[in-house]
């Protein structure tokens, strides 16, 4: 997958948020990134050490899983900028979604179609 095109800051803004909110030098933390090809599509996920409180996630999945064109503009941006990205490149087949595997870490998966 070394060889696959990317669209920019897909991952970035994904990165800076971890960075940002949970990965500080007082606390520490780590952030894997993890690349796979699942059927027609590339999967990237970026897993770091973290917690979001039930609201906040809340506030996310429903940006998430709204129309991009009845998203508020407010709040998420970067994670906002890339479902929007995502949805101009690829329309449906371009997602992103959050999850809290367990309570220590946040996972952020992006998926679109994969082309070589």
């Amino acid at each position: 997958l070394l060889d696959v095109a990317v669209p920019r800051l897909i991952l970035q803004p994904i990165v800076e948020n971890a960075v940002e909110h949970d990965l500080t030098p007082q606390h520490g933390g780590q952030l894997v990134i993890r690349a796979r090809k699942e059927g027609p599509l590339l999967v990237l996920e970026a897993e770091h050490d973290g917690h979001m409180s039930p609201e906040d996630f809340a506030s996310v999945e429903s940006m998430l899983s709204s129309p991009v064109e009845d998203v508020d503009i407010s709040g998420q941006i970067g994670l906002r900028n890339v479902r929007q990205r995502l949805s101009l490149l690829y329309g449906e087949q371009g997602r992103i979604r959050l999850s809290q595997p367990d309570e220590a870490h946040i996972l952020a998966r992006v998926s679109f179609p994969l082309s070589l």
